[in-house]
């Protein structure tokens, strides 16, 4: 639902997906975001993430799940920017917050993802509570 929602007609960004995600010597690898989150859904408090690019043209450029060592799941957009304008982002975030039905979240440019959820939530408070970072 999420990805029909904001991307789709999308394309997944790689080919193929290990775990651990990016090992050298991974005890299993996928060849579809399908068979990994199948995977990632019985198999709890696996750590991964997935990226798809969205295929229309748009400021909405792709769409990221982030799957965390403490058995949930982040949603993730990325988008064009007119920084230091943060209209396009912070519109995008607000649609992000709806559909997931939360008033938790928050951009950033650059960052790596969370662990787990209690990191993410001290950022979304962190960044909630000081709006200009």
């Amino acid at each position: 639902m999420f990805l029909d929602k904001f991307i789709p007609n999308r394309k997944e960004l790689s080919n193929e997906y290990e775990i651990p995600q990016y090992s050298d010597n991974p005890i299993i690898t996928f060849n579809n975001a399908t068979c990994l989150i199948d995977y990632l859904t019985a198999y709890k408090n696996v750590k991964h993430t997935i990226y798809w690019k969205n295929n229309d043209k748009s400021k909405l450029k792709g769409a990221m799940c982030f799957f965390t060592e403490d058995n949930q799941v982040i949603f993730g957009i990325y988008c064009n920017t007119a920084f230091p304008d943060k209209s396009i982002e912070s519109d995008y975030l607000n649609k992000l917050k709806e559909f997931c039905n939360s008033n938790i979240g928050y951009f950033t440019y650059e960052e790596p993802a969370t662990d787990n959820v209690s990191d993410f939530l001290k950022r979304a408070y962190y960044f909630q509570s000081n709006p200009e970072q």
